[in-house]
């Protein structure tokens, strides 16, 4: 592209302006449109008012491919080195603003797609190390043929050779959201300071792109050993290994259920390369397909008569004209139904439904300001109604299904035939639609807002802003359709956008291009998620365990402290996604009732990963909410006191090698400083690596999580080998025997007053002495 020097140049459509590796001899603004800058490592889009080439031109070469994603408006500002700044400052000084404030942008992007990448590294790793594992025990425990990877085995963890400061980066992505008026008459008042903080957002913006490249790298090497178009690969091996079984005449389940697991991993890291770094994983995808479809043919019964498939197709041909018969349900204003129509119409139509583009950023906003709305009215008529409603008002509610042109033939016959379930695992596990019944019927109060904030707590808030006046307020209280209204713009808006995971192209509806595997192996169901809770506290079985105040006037007891076990209520959303939340640790004020975990229908990653994630979370949270103010008072013992001095004073740490204080270092980094996401990432460790025998964390974690979390007695005593966990467990089994010769002597001075023990004291002896 030859560009015309300070004036406006306009450009079409997948103009590519400068290339990787040329020399920086312009800066542009854009004025219209969007441009792209891509490498090997990164994908960002720039928008109207940023200008790129900043930090290149430190470099002194462009760091990326700069390509207009659409008809866009740019303005090249010559240069022929950093001095020329000077002269663009001199030019008009709010430039300098500007440029700070394109820098932060451009900070802020990069280091969202350097936690993504990295993230999807280090699960991949993890995970390829544990099923190749499994693939070659299972084998050999079979006497059955296994070939080995050793370029599994030689693979080793990323880690970064370029120095970076997370600290500063965080900086200067907070600057991002602040007001660009703001910046520019901040750094209006000074060149030098100006030209200071431009140096030092390049750098960091240097050593971002290389970080990205480097992880990409390391990403794309670690997905060849799970899945390439040769052979020799773990995905391959694997079926090879369940095919042989079968030949034997064994129908292997859990190899099968890993099979399901790897074909999920293998397209969440293809979704993840293709959002974040514009790349997209190299294999035959027709036969990886193909390959994996022969299994799942072959493993799933035949239908089970004629009427069933007609009754499936009566439903499919139903579900013509499913936005006009949703609009019709709940009689939506005409304005409001010509632009979610409109906007919907656009994203069918879309050659992309992915782009980032500014058109299709807006029709998403469109799209989702509206969906909440109208969900919130098919709701309420759907319960008052109390009948039966038309299928596609059924699968909007259950799955935020809203066009029947967005989903392929095949897809929408497997929705139909879909069913969450029930179950009889130890929590209670609720749709939406079922959770928002028991919200409107008052047998459940609303959650908290992003905001931290009890519907109660809200309204408080309102009446003293003087939004509302005392009388509203108690009125209010006692509204069941305003707390549902409340449940579902704060926790259902919020929560959707979260479990998604996508937000920069959020959107809540349903379409084909979120499905990386049909759609009977996404679902989410109740027993699933009972499933994976169960095998987590397996390991962790203390987990939801918490001393509460016990009374019991009839029996005699006036005051005793037992240990109580309360599972959370789990609600499923209806959207496609690859995270959970655990949204409350409690809910209410009383410290006996249940926490929140939230999961969306359809998933596209590993549960059990994440649901080691939200244990790790919820013990850290209900533990801060137990000790109240004194959370971090060392003074305290507690899991969140003694882990926030560990990581405080690390450096100063005689328990820790030079070595081990650097691997900590970068796990701060890779938690952002927040002390709760630090420690998670041990308590992952410790949940899927030390409960095996495997040494993952330093001496100091592993004392407190065996401490804090201690694994079940059956781990403990195979553990029990290993000097390693015999100290590390020391100290929980002193705390136990403690706490046991404590209830003998109080149960003892009950049994003198002629007090029989109740279950409930027997339940606590228990705890401290079986488990």
């Amino acid at each position: 592209m030859l560009l015309k020097p300070n004036t406006v140049n306009q450009l079409l459509k997948n103009t590519v302006i400068f290339q990787e590796q040329e020399e920086v001899t312009y800066i542009c603004m854009v004025l219209k449109g969007r441009i792209t800058a891509i490498n090997h490592g990164s994908r960002i889009v720039l928008t109207q008012g940023c200008m790129f080439g900043i930090h290149d031109l430190f470099m002194g070469r462009y760091l990326s491919n700069y390509v207009a994603s659409e008809d866009a408006v740019i303005y090249p500002f010559p240069v022929s080195g950093v001095d020329s700044l000077h002269e663009i400052f001199a030019f008009n000084k709010d430039y300098q603003g500007v440029i700070i404030y394109s820098l932060c942008y451009h900070i802020r992007e990069l280091s969202r797609v350097l936690e993504e990448v990295n993230r999807c590294d280090e699960s991949l790793f993890e995970y390829l190390k544990d099923e190749y594992s499994y693939y070659v025990n299972a084998g050999h425990s079979n006497k059955m043929p296994v070939y080995a990877i050793p370029k599994i085995d030689e693979l080793e963890v990323y880690n970064s050779e370029v120095e970076f400061n997370h600290r500063e980066a965080d900086f200067f992505c907070e600057c991002s959201n602040l007001p660009l008026a703001a910046v520019k008459t901040f750094y209006g008042h000074s060149e030098s300071m100006t030209m200071a903080h431009i140096e030092d957002a390049c750098a960091i913006l240097a050593n971002l792109t290389l970080n990205c490249q480097e992880v990409t790298t390391h990403l794309e090497n670690t997905f060849q050993l799970l899945m390439n178009n040769s052979e020799m690969c773990l995905y391959k091996r694997t079926v090879a290994l369940y095919q042989d079984f079968k030949k034997d005449g064994f129908v292997n389940q859990e190899l099968m259920r890993r099979i399901d697991n790897m074909v999920d991993r293998i397209n969440s890291v293809d979704k993840v390369l293709s959002i974040y770094t514009n790349h997209s994983v190299t294999l035959e995808r027709k036969e990886f397909e193909e390959l994996y479809l022969s299994l799942v043919v072959e493993s799933e019964p035949e239908e089970t008569s004629n009427n069933d498939t007609a009754d499936i197709k009566a439903m499919v041909d139903s579900l013509h004209g499913s936005m006009r018969q949703i609009f019709n349900f709940v009689e939506l204003e005409k304005e409001k139904e010509v632009a979610f129509s409109k906007a919907v119409e656009y994203f069918i139509n879309a050659e992309d439904r992915l782009s980032p583009d500014d058109d299709m950023r807006l029709k998403r906003r469109e799209i989702t300001k509206l969906y909440y709305e109208i969900y919130e009215r098919a709701f309420l008529i759907s319960y008052k109604k109390q009948k039966a409603i038309p299928k596609a008002i059924d699968l909007f509610l259950r799955y935020g299904f809203v066009d029947e042109r967005l989903l392929t033939e095949q897809q929408l016959h497997s929705l139909c035939k879909l069913d969450a379930g029930t179950t009889d695992g130890p929590c209670r596990i609720y749709t939406l639609y079922e959770w928002l019944s028991l919200i409107i019927q008052g047998k459940r109060e609303p959650s908290k807002s992003e905001f931290d904030l009890e519907y109660m707590d809200h309204l408080r808030a309102l009446r003293k802003r003087g939004e509302i006046t005392e009388s509203k307020e108690k009125e209010l209280l006692v509204d069941m359709e305003e707390k549902l209204h409340y449940e579902i713009t704060n926790m259902f808006a919020y929560n959707n956008k979260l479990l998604n995971g996508q937000i920069s192209i959020f959107l809540p509806i349903l379409y084909k291009e979120q499905f990386y595997n049909v759609i009977e192996k996404a679902i989410l169901t109740k027993q699933k998620i009972n499933d994976s809770f169960e095998k987590v506290l397996a390991i962790d079985y203390s987990a939801f365990h918490r001393e509460s105040l016990y009374v019991n006037a009839e029996a005699g007891i006036e005051k005793e402290y037992i240990m109580k076990q309360v599972f959370p209520e789990i609600i499923i959303l209806p959207i496609v996604g690859s995270n959970g939340s655990m949204w409350q640790e409690i809910s209410s004020k009383r410290r006996n009732n249940p926490g929140r975990f939230l999961f969306p229908q359809f998933i596209d990653s590993n549960l059990d990963d994440i649901m080691i994630r939200l244990f790790g979370r919820f013990r850290w949270e209900l533990c801060r909410c137990i000790q109240g103010t004194a959370w971090n008072d060392l003074k305290h013992k507690s899991l969140t006191s003694e882990y926030v001095d560990y990581i405080q004073f690390y450096r100063r740490n005689h328990d820790l090698s030079e070595e081990r204080k650097e691997k900590l270092k970068l796990q701060i980094q890779k938690g952002r400083n927040n002390t709760r996401e630090i420690f998670v990432i041990d308590y992952e460790a410790w949940i899927k690596g030390e409960a095996t025998g495997a040494i993952r964390l330093n001496k100091v974690a592993r004392e407190l999580l065996a401490t804090y979390c201690p694994f079940s007695k059956e781990i403990r005593e195979k553990l029990s080998t290993q000097p390693l966990f015999v100290e590390a467990f020391g100290r929980s089994q002193r705390n136990t025997v403690k706490k046991i010769r404590e209830l003998e002597l109080r149960f003892h001075a009950l049994t003198k007053e002629k007090i029989e023990l109740t279950k409930e004291l027997e339940d606590t002896m228990f705890f401290y002495r079986e488990l």
